[in-house]
């Protein structure tokens, strides 16, 4: 799995535990196994799926605590606390990468939609003047049945962007 270009700190079980413990749901194992050796990092790759939706990775989020001064922008629980206080995201999913712009990659951890992978776009929010959500999460974009399926399209779309 070398697609990172600039893995993070490595984190501990217990790390991965209480990020668990915070969303009530254990991760999908292959998510969990890419957290534990890689705790995400730099990326910068496209890729394109059979049925045509495509997306760029800039960088997977991941494990970093809330002492670090990119708490809010690198960080799984971070992002997810920035966005879900605004009821941006659902409640039962995670942010898990960026694409360097205004979309982001999102887990589901509902169980209707375990595991499945999202394209989240901040500009097809729907929102009243105050930012208050007007329909349910329209923004989202279904990409993928799972991590394995997101990392097999990564390895397999091998598009370098500066």
């Amino acid at each position: 799995m070398d697609i990172l270009e600039a893995p993070r700190n490595s984190i501990q079980q217990a790390d991965l535990e209480a990020l668990e413990k915070h969303f009530g749901s254990r991760l999908p194992v292959s998510y969990r196994h890419f957290l534990l050796k890689s705790n995400g990092g730099e990326c910068y790759k496209s890729f394109i799926f059979d049925d045509g939706n495509s997306c760029f990775v800039a960088d997977f989020f991941g494990i970093i605590g809330e002492n670090s001064p990119n708490y809010d922008t690198d960080d799984i629980l971070g992002v997810y606390r920035l966005y879900r206080k605004s009821n941006w995201i659902p409640k039962d999913s995670i942010f898990i990468a960026d694409n360097g712009g205004s979309s982001k990659i999102l887990m589901s951890l509902q169980e209707n939609s375990y595991g499945q992978i999202f394209l989240w776009d901040k500009y097809k929010l729907n929102t009243d003047f105050e930012g208050n959500l007007v329909s349910d999460f329209p923004n989202l974009e279904w990409l993928c049945n799972s991590f394995e399926e997101l990392l097999q399209a990564l390895d397999l779309e091998d598009i370098q962007c500066s």
